[in-house]
């Protein structure tokens, strides 16, 4: 399945942020190798034009962390293992330790944004839990829940939850996009809560949960503790 992330995800932050750095960190690496500044913009650019492949390569691994291809973990490993065999190449050519420093800092700060990511990718709100074309009910347990937005109000249920959001599900699709107020019940008590959509899928979309101040009425945790005791 194929999830579409909304706009200004860390998602997406991240995968540019990877793609910035990958590129910038190649740069210097053949400055240093030339003994050339890496300051320079016009270096950048030329740079650029003589690693046509590396810089395609890493819009794929952009866009497929985009649309939630199942290949965006292999082309973010592809794009840095491009980055990492390049400084290792370099250092065994020139011996530099400066070089094998920065590669090495390159290694541990893509692992740990990958892990990063990928903890991300497991949360309720990036995952359904559905396939769009099943004739089957999208979830066996179907705790009721309305979605309030600007653009209106949007009934259904939950198709997965976790402690930090959901994802929601509604027959007639959900319209807009941003802040919204969800309203749950459960014998016979009310929470509610904000969260923000991150993603669509089909007729559902992922929710991030907005943590504010408590007030009178039940909350998410409150919710998610009560279901999650009662083996949902």
């Amino acid at each position: 399945m194929k999830v579409k992330y909304a706009k200004r995800t860390s998602v997406i932050r991240n995968a540019i942020f990877l793609v910035m750095l990958s590129s910038y960190f190649l740069f210097i690496l053949k400055s240093l190798e030339i003994g050339s500044s890496a300051l320079r913009p016009v270096l950048f650019v030329n740079f650029a034009l003589e690693n046509k492949i590396f810089i395609g390569l890493s819009i794929v691994t952009v866009l497929f962390q985009y649309v939630g291809n199942s290949l965006a973990k292999f082309f973010y490993w592809l794009t840095a293992g491009y980055v990492l065999a390049n400084g290792f190449i370099i250092f065994a050519t020139t011996f530099d330790k400066p070089i094998l420093i920065l590669t090495s800092f390159y290694l541990v700060l893509t692992y740990f944004t990958f892990l990063l990511w990928n903890r991300e990718m497991k949360e309720a709100a990036y995952q359904p839990n559905y396939y769009e074309n099943s004739i089957y009910k999208k979830s066996h347990y179907q705790l009721p829940t309305v979605l309030n937005s600007p653009s209106g109000r949007s009934e259904g249920y939950l198709t997965n939850w976790d402690e930090e959001g959901c994802f929601f599900y509604s027959e007639d699709g959900v319209k807009g996009q941003g802040i919204v107020e969800l309203n749950m019940e459960y014998e016979d008590i009310a929470f509610k809560c904000n969260g923000k959509i991150i993603t669509r899928y089909g007729n559902g979309v992922g929710i991030k949960v907005l943590r504010s101040a408590q007030n009178d009425q039940p909350g998410w945790n409150d919710f998610y503790d009560i279901i999650s005791s009662r083996g949902y």
